[in-house]
């Protein structure tokens, strides 16, 4: 969340399966400040089409525990900035 506060007009683009997910994500950011509607939620696309969106993002983010494996991958697969 300090990311998108400290860049206004981004967004956070995220992979999520639920509406109940994309609910309680949306509800933890409006409580750090962040309006809701900044997470963008993309639903699971065969893996050409999901590279192809790729390309849409200006800038790619892992964080920890997770060390960037597969999405890192994808992400230079696609030919985006990590």
């Amino acid at each position: 969340m300090r990311i998108l506060g400290q860049a206004p007009g981004s967004v956070l683009w995220l992979l999520a399966y639920t509406e109940h997910v994309r609910t309680t994500l949306r509800q933890e950011a409006e409580r750090h400040g962040i309006a809701g509607e900044r997470l963008v939620f993309a639903k699971p696309i065969p893996l050409p089409d999901h590279l192809a969106r790729h390309r849409q993002a200006d800038l790619f983010l892992d964080t920890l525990p997770y060390n960037a494996h597969t999405t890192a991958s994808d992400a230079l697969w696609a030919g985006s900035r990590c």
